[in-house]
């Protein structure tokens, strides 16, 4: 299966073929090399609400003159926010802030360690990288929540066209259907799309942004900063994988036989109910 093309994704979404409820957006944050963590966050909507939060932001990005949010160049006062004074640029962050606790269903971030989680796998049978795990369990994560609200939901998922790991997460995304359960019930589709088109992208890069930024301030010793603070919701998820974690998940992933799973979101499923089994969260 082939990533859909926008315009007949956006045609399927429209056409009242499937009833469509809720859009999934991921963004990617410390994925360059040495970077000491890497976060994947997204945020869900309803289909009305990622409709309402395109429209506000779009009247915020037009008086601010910049094409989207951009959360390293918003801090740094690089790219389009150069001609941005400090008081202007934070200014963007708190209308987009409110933006998000606006209309967003949910947030989810998780964040890993790459360099000790590559290390921890490399004895592994069946490995997968750590923006694949991430991806995996945020997938997981959000179906799971949307479940809960709606059995006969359907998501629909969005990714940035062009980022360095589109093709890991296009490879996984498409084996969704045949996994079953919860996560392929309300599977309904996924696209890379452009991000200064599709605005809630936006809303998911400052949230991986924030919260890979909350963890390096933290490991420092720095007070969390005020915006994150801000971008909290009671329906976000928060989780940072931890070495134990990522040691004994690697220990046992060296005993399943891929050949006996359905998928890689097969064997998350199975991975998940030990690490659960042995007081580990997931």
């Amino acid at each position: 299966m082939s990533p859909l093309p926008v315009t007949k994704f956006l045609l399927f979404l429209d056409a009242g073929v499937v009833a469509v409820f809720y859009q999934a957006f991921f963004d990617e944050s410390g994925t360059h090399a040495g970077s000491p963590i890497m976060t994947i966050g997204a945020y869900v909507f309803t289909k009305q609400k990622a409709r309402l939060f395109t429209e506000q932001w779009s009247r915020k990005l037009k008086f601010f003159g910049i094409s989207h949010a951009h959360m390293t160049d918003c801090a740094t006062g690089n790219g389009e926010y150069s001609d941005l004074s400090m008081e202007q640029r934070i200014q963007t962050g708190v209308e987009l802030i409110h933006a998000i606790r606006k209309n967003s269903l949910s947030g989810c971030a998780i964040s890993i360690d790459a360099e000790y989680y590559s290390a921890a796998m490399k004895q592994g049978t069946h490995v997968y990288g750590p923006y694949t795990y991430l991806l995996l369990q945020s997938v997981d994560r959000i179906s799971r929540f949307i479940a809960e609200k709606d059995k006969n939901a359907k998501i629909n998922y969005f990714f940035e066209s062009g980022h360095q790991s589109s093709a890991e997460a296009h490879r996984f995304m498409s084996s969704i259907e045949t996994y079953g359960g919860v996560v392929g019930d309300n599977y309904n589709g996924h696209a890379f799309v452009e991000k200064h088109a599709f605005l809630p992208l936006q809303a998911a890069d400052m949230l991986a942004w924030q919260y890979r930024h909350f963890l390096v301030r933290g490991s420092q010793g720095h007070k969390p900063r005020k915006d994150f603070l801000a971008l909290i919701q009671e329906n976000d998820y928060y989780s940072d994988v931890s070495k134990d974690k990522i040691k004994w998940l690697a220990d046992l992933i060296k005993h399943v036989d891929p050949l006996k799973t359905r998928g890689p979101y097969d064997l998350l499923e199975r991975v998940n109910k030990h690490l659960l089994a042995n007081g580990f969260a997931v």
